[in-house]
């Protein structure tokens, strides 16, 4: 059951199935959350790594003071929308005068929270340098890759 902090910031989808067969790979995933910035699910298409990150996204809730974010890359056209896809997502408001991942930096420096970027094979390079700038907070943001 999700804590009432935990209710509000997130974005994860609703599970409608219950999740079996994967309970290794979750544990590994829950356990090494919290130790590790960046967690990177790969594999062919269709073999449920999405559903599994989700899993363990929905099961890290209460361990993210400032929440979980699903972030869904898929129509990306170009590399470059990937850190404004992922303010968007977060609903950062827009400032002119700062590039999006400079906003982002200054959004996530002071917080703790998780992210789930689905289908990064379009806007790889992009999403390496936001996840490079991710994981170099001390604290900030632990993405979860998914990577076909």
């Amino acid at each position: 059951m999700l804590s009432e902090r935990s209710i509000h910031k997130q974005n994860l989808p609703a599970s409608v199935s219950s999740f079996i067969g994967r309970e290794q790979e979750l544990r590994e995933i829950r356990q090494r959350l919290p130790e590790h910035r960046l967690i990177t699910l790969t594999g062919t298409g269709g073999t449920g790594k999405t559903r599994l990150a989700l899993e363990a996204a929905a099961g890290a809730l209460d361990q993210f003071a400032d929440g979980v974010w699903l972030v869904e890359l898929a129509g990306l056209s170009t590399s470059d929308l990937v850190a404004q896809t992922i303010a968007n997502v977060l609903t950062l408001p827009e400032t002119p005068d700062l590039a999006p991942i400079t906003r982002l930096g200054a959004f996530l420096q002071a917080r703790r929270a998780a992210q789930a970027w689905c289908c990064l094979r379009p806007v790889v390079s992009r999403s390496r340098s936001v996840a490079r700038w991710s994981c170099g907070s001390r604290r900030c943001v632990s993405p979860i890759l998914l990577s076909p």
